[in-house]
């Protein structure tokens, strides 16, 4: 079952093309702070556009050194023809690289004219008016891109298929906890990825048949007594290496706080009348991402996880150049030795040297011993 979650997101050009056929439109987006459910009310395909490990050489050109890889890697598949198949994207602004980000894409990406929605730094009442206004320029965007009217019926509509979606990639996160471990960690990104790449209708029924076969597998005995890791990742492909390698070295890494796993799947939507207000509301009050919002929040769910799990260490990957994740990272790191948690931080240079990312997880899994 896990192969075919793999194999789709490997065919997501294909499922675009396919949507196209039937009149659908394809709107990119780049992070989880994008509100996916007014593109699905739009009637159009939410496609996530992430690092593929492109050759970024020519997109470097026009980019700033100090420019995360992820941004590069997307510059580079658009500029190759690789996402010939989107009609817009939309851009929420995560960091200052985004916003940047924003006009390069626009003159060399070769792709219809994106839109920057603004996301308030913080949750209060000012905020969520800015960001209120925010989605209804967002949903006016995606009105002229399909057009279709975004009616509130579709709204909803739109948030009870998401919120369901929440639920049971949450249900799946439970299989990965001990004592009851039937599910590895780097199959979860695989589950994940395929969600962000095709109908969430179709994802929704994927699960469910998934959660029915682990329901029935026996526990995995040998893994409940293996090294239990925390993970943080700002890329899934970069979370699905690091998994690899934990599992190979015959640890697990029972839970995460990747963007579209627990921080997209621990809270549901709550509607509370109008659906773009709530929308808003739970955009800006959900847990927040690296950077965001309140970063003794974020720092005190997650610590909270890790105690809960009795996890014998974090490991924290993230790329160079990465403000959010780093500005983050001194807060993080501060709480983990007040609680005597062992912390292992993993540069994107590691991740793709193969060898170097091995000798330090073995390292730091033989201190655990």
């Amino acid at each position: 079952m896990i192969s075919e979650f793999k194999s789709l997101y490997d065919q997501r050009a294909d499922i675009a093309n396919e949507w196209k056929k039937q009149n659908g439109k394809v709107v990119g987006f780049f992070n989880s702070l994008t509100p996916q459910e007014m593109i699905h009310a739009a009637g159009a395909l939410p496609v996530l556009i992430q690092d593929v490990g492109m050759d970024i050489t020519e997109a470097r050109r026009y980019l700033p050194e100090f420019l995360c890889p992820t941004l590069k890697d997307c510059l580079a598949q658009a500029m190759d023809g690789k996402l010939n198949y989107i009609d817009g994207t939309v851009m929420a602004h995560l960091c200052e690289g985004m916003r940047g980000f924003y006009g390069v894409w626009e003159k060399n990406s070769g792709l219809p004219a994106p839109f920057l929605i603004q996301v308030p730094a913080t949750s209060g009442e000012g905020a969520l008016a800015f960001y209120i206004e925010e989605c209804r320029n967002l949903k006016r965007y995606l009105e002229d891109l399909t057009g279709n009217q975004i009616t509130d019926e579709a709204l909803k509509q739109a948030v009870t298929i998401y919120n369901e979606n929440r639920a049971l990639i949450k249900k799946l996160y439970e299989f990965r906890i001990p004592p009851q471990i039937r599910m590895k960690g780097s199959e979860i990104v695989d589950v994940l990825n395929a969600g962000l790449i095709m109908p969430k209708e179709r994802h929704n029924e994927m699960l469910k048949k998934i959660i029915d076969e682990k329901t029935k597998d026996p526990v995995k005995d040998q893994a409940n007594e293996s090294l239990k890791f925390y993970l943080i990742s700002n890329e899934l492909s970069e979370a699905k290496i690091i998994m690899n390698v934990v599992e190979e070295l015959e640890g697990n890494v029972v839970s995460d706080n990747l963007a579209y796993g627990l921080r997209y799947s621990n809270e549901p939507v709550v509607m509370n009348g109008d659906p773009i207000r709530s929308l808003a509301e739970h955009y800006l009050n959900k847990m927040p991402c690296p950077g965001k919002f309140r970063s003794n929040v974020l720092v005190n769910k997650i610590t909270e996880s890790i105690m809960q799990l009795q996890c014998n260490g974090v490991i924290w990957s993230v790329e160079k150049y990465c403000d959010p994740y780093l500005f983050e990272f001194p807060i993080f790191q501060q709480s983990m030795k007040e609680k005597g948690i062992h912390l292992l931080k993993i540069e994107a240079e590691d991740v793709s040297n193969s060898g170097r990312l091995k000798t330090k997880l073995e390292a730091f899994m033989e201190m655990l011993n």
